[in-house]
């Protein structure tokens, strides 16, 4: 039948895509690109893309870039880079190292093994990691 047919021819249009961009075969989604006209996206590339076109800029650190997407600060009105909303996160979550009184860390907030319901930096659960290899 005619929509069958149909059906097929879109089928092949889709299998034979190849983003613009990275020249990838397969993607969960194929998208039109915003800034070259007749170019297919892969779904990363698509997204990537969009990144480029925003004209954003982090109230933190007022970086014009991000990786994946702008976020919404918690404390002030303002978008965030992915770093400094990590940042903001760790902040907002008032925990105290247990073995250095840290009230910050640089990457997030672990359990201690040893000490029980303990919160480690990310520098004391490296060390506390180490002691436990041995």
């Amino acid at each position: 039948t005619a929509k069958q047919q149909q059906q097929q021819q879109i089928q092949q249009q889709q299998m034979q895509k190849i983003c613009s961009r990275c020249a990838c075969l397969a993607s969960c989604a194929w998208h039109k690109s915003k800034t070259t006209p007749n170019a297919s996206l892969c779904e990363t590339c698509y997204r990537v893309e969009a990144l480029e076109l925003v004209d954003k800029k982090c109230h933190s650190c007022e970086t014009t870039k991000t990786s994946r997407q702008w976020y919404k600060s918690k404390i002030t009105v303002g978008d965030l880079c992915k770093r400094c909303y990590r940042i903001e996160l760790v902040a907002l979550q008032h925990k105290t190292c247990i073995a250095c009184s840290s009230k910050t860390t640089s990457g997030h907030w672990y359990k201690s093994k040893l000490l029980p319901d303990g919160d480690l930096c990310n520098n004391c659960y490296g060390k506390e990691y180490k002691l436990m290899k041995k």
